[in-house]
Order: structure tokens, then C-alpha cells, then sequence
């Protein structure tokens, strides 16, 4: 059970950064950029989503 928490944790992080991480090489050296204003709005996005699907999960079952 504790694998199967860990690799939901890991897989919504690369969810995340899907799309907003961005790599450039100069000289030799990769660089990694990661865009926080694109997670931060993927993230409240999500956090929309799911909490909108458990608004209507909580009234289906008061029913």
C-alpha cells in the first residue's frame, strides 16, 4: 500500500511539471527551467476539478 501512495505522489508531480519544465544547453551544460506559474495554474486547475467532482460526489450520496 505504502509503493502504491508513493507512485500516485510521484505521478502527480510529473503531472505537474508535464509541459513546464524547459531544458536549454550552452557550452556543454543542460539547464532545467521549470515555468512555477505553469504548475501553479495546473495546480489550481486540479484543485478545481477535483474538488467540484467531490462537491457533486457529496450530494449524489446525500440523496
Amino acid at each position: 500500500m505504502k509503493k502504491l501512495i508513493f507512485l500516485a505522489i510521484i505521478a502527480f508531480g510529473v503531472y505537474l511539471l508535464w509541459g513546464n519544465v524547459e531544458t536549454k544547453q550552452e557550452e556543454g551544460n543542460v539547464n532545467f527551467s521549470v515555468n512555477k506559474e505553469g504548475v501553479e495554474q495546473k495546480l489550481e486547475s486540479t484543485g478545481n476539478e477535483l474538488s467540484s467532482k467531490a462537491k457533486a460526489l457529496e450530494e449524489k450520496f446525500k440523496k
